[in-house]
């Protein structure tokens, strides 16, 4: 229980392909509806199959330029896009006058905010477990998010945006017809299409979600749950209001209610569980003080 969304509940059915008009129609509707929602209009969106995970990927095999990595939050999706950098891009080419970062506005490895990113006018956001309860830094060339987080919708995704002055920074290395390559997306995404095979489903339970979110009752819900969890005085790792909250194993004694709630982390390595703020309802996470605190 509490991972990032371990319930969700869709009846969707699909009587149309990805290349049939209907698709067509239905991805130029969930590309303007995100881009007004969230007030994009300065980014080129494109939608991704695949993860948050490899749209990173991407973005850095695609990135033209030197890439620089801060070192003022220091977690194990920075390190990750670190490593990825210094392997695909071992001879980058000059880099300009500008210094571009690539940075994780929400590290949920350790539950920490990244303010400096609004600050930053270079940087590549992976903005996968933040958006959109943290907005994207509006001076940021290019960010990553996907529908299965916050957004509330089916995992098998990932959403891209391109600053839509930013393309010329963007260039695959290599001269071919290739899926890794940004722009083969984006000239598909123009006619409503992607190049590869998406899951149809995930474009429909998406425009649905979009449709009803609402980011004040988002913001709202993560401080009533993460609230709720503080009445249990535990020493959180990082913040102690946010989309996932992290706990440390050491002081979680009671191990019979860890494995009843099948916390996130039970069966990992780490040396921390974690609560996502806004993946269940209400009611579990007062169950969940309750039988904690030994409150009937």
């Amino acid at each position: 229980m509490f991972g990032p969304n371990t319930t969700i509940h869709t009846k969707i059915k699909t009587n149309y392909s990805h290349r049939d008009t209907a698709f067509k129609v239905l991805f130029g509707e969930l590309r303007a509806l995100f881009i007004n929602k969230f007030k994009l209009q300065n980014y080129d969106i494109l939608f991704i199959p695949g993860s948050g995970t490899f749209a990173m990927e991407l973005l850095i095999l695609n990135y033209r330029y030197k890439l620089y990595f801060p070192h003022s939050i220091e977690g194990k999706f920075l390190r990750r896009w670190r490593n990825m950098d210094l392997t695909i891009n071992s001879m980058p080419m000059e880099s300009p006058d500008w210094h571009t970062f690539i940075d994780c506005q929400f590290e949920t490895s350790i539950s920490k905010y990244n303010e400096t990113l609004h600050e930053e006018e270079n940087a590549i956001v992976d903005a996968v477990c933040s958006f959109p309860y943290y907005p994207i830094p509006n001076k940021s060339i290019a960010f990553v998010t996907v529908p299965n987080k916050l957004l509330g919708s089916l995992p098998g995704l990932a959403i891209v945006g391109i600053r839509k002055d930013c393309w010329d920074r963007f260039k695959l290395p290599f001269g071919c017809f290739s899926t890794l390559d940004l722009k083969l997306y984006k000239e598909y995404a123009d006619k409503g299409m992607t190049p590869t095979t998406p899951p149809v489903q995930i474009f429909q339970h998406l425009i649905e979600m979009l449709n009803i979110i609402s980011i004040d009752e988002l913001r709202k819900e993560v401080e009533f749950k993460s609230k709720l969890i503080g009445l249990l005085d535990w020493p959180l790792v990082g913040e102690k209001i946010a989309p996932a909250l992290t706990i440390p194993k050491m002081i979680v004694t009671r191990k019979d209610l860890v494995r009843k709630y099948q916390l996130y982390g039970l069966d990992s390595s780490t040396q921390n569980y974690q609560i996502f703020t806004y993946s269940e309802p209400a009611l579990n996470y007062l169950n969940f003080v309750c039988d904690f605190s030994g409150v009937d």
